[in-house]
């Protein structure tokens, strides 16, 4: 199951940084914050850009849960500085298998 996102009023607007088509960004869980326990923050170089969407941290949160891991990357970037958005794809990392 793979998912697209558009992150543009998630994005903090004090993150005035360049982002670049492909880029990784990592996705962490927070289930303590008091807002939204199913919260999912989108993390860049270890700083906190923003967070998912609720209608997919819903869907993905008890995944992560779990230990499901995705791979989030950016696949759009419009606009600079206050008016940046970024689109991301997430999609799931599949466990690989050992030969016996």
């Amino acid at each position: 199951m793979s998912y697209a996102c558009e992150i543009g009023a998630n994005i903090y607007r004090w993150t005035l940084i360049d982002f670049s088509i492909g880029e990784i960004v990592d996705l962490v869980r927070e289930p303590e914050n008091p807002v939204d326990k199913k919260t999912i923050a989108i993390f860049r170089h270890g700083i906190r850009i923003g967070h998912v969407p609720k209608s997919v941290s819903r869907i993905l949160a008890p995944y992560l849960d779990k230990g499901s891991r995705y791979e989030c990357r950016i696949v759009s970037v419009r606009g600079t500085g206050l008016h940046t958005v970024i689109s991301i794809e997430i999609n799931p990392i599949k466990a690989r298998r050992i030969a016996a």
